[in-house]
C-alpha cells in the first residue's frame, strides 16, 4: 500500500511539472511569429492589408520638360477601373494621381505622367482606393521642384 501511494505521489509530483515544462517555450507552428510588419491601414482591421509605394520616373529630366512621370507599386489588391454597374470587390482597388489641389486622376494603371507643369514646388499624391474612394493604405507624398 505505501509503495502504491508513493508511486502516485511521484506521479501526481512529475505530472505537475511536464505540465509546466511544456509551455516555457510557445508552441512552432512553421511560421514567423512577431516578424512582419503590421501594413493595414483600415480601422478594424489586422493582418497584412494593401499596400502603396511610390516613386518619381527621372524627376530633373522631366521636371526640365515640365511634366512629372509617377510610377506606383501595389501589393494585396487586383487594380480595376471602377465600372458603375458592377459591386465592388475587397481585394479590387484602383490607384489616384493628385497634383497639388487639383482633382485626383483615378486609374489603375500604375505610371501616370502630368504633362505641361507650371514652374515651382509641386506634391503629388498617390492613393490606393476602393470603389467607393476610400483609402486602403497609406498614400504617398512626393514632391517635385519644376524649374
Amino acid at each position: 500500500m505505501i509503495v502504491v501511494k508513493s508511486v502516485a505521489i511521484l506521479f501526481v509530483f512529475l505530472s505537475s511539472h511536464l505540465a509546466l515544462a511544456q509551455w516555457k517555450e510557445p508552441p512552432s507552428t512553421g511560421s514567423p511569429q512577431s516578424r512582419l510588419e503590421d501594413r493595414t491601414y483600415m480601422a478594424g482591421q489586422s493582418g497584412m492589408g494593401a499596400t502603396i509605394t511610390a516613386q518619381l520616373e527621372d524627376a530633373a529630366e522631366n521636371a526640365k520638360h515640365h511634366k512629372i512621370v509617377v510610377r506606383a507599386q501595389t501589393d494585396g489588391v487586383t487594380l480595376r477601373p471602377r465600372q458603375v454597374s458592377s459591386q465592388p470587390n475587397l481585394d479590387e482597388a484602383r490607384i489616384q494621381y493628385q497634383l497639388d489641389t487639383q482633382m485626383p486622376e483615378n486609374t489603375s494603371s500604375h505610371t501616370w505622367t502630368f504633362a505641361r507643369v507650371s514652374p515651382g514646388s509641386h506634391t503629388v499624391t498617390v492613393r490606393l482606393v476602393d470603389g467607393d474612394n476610400k483609402v486602403l493604405a497609406e498614400p504617398s507624398a512626393l514632391t517635385v521642384q519644376v524649374p
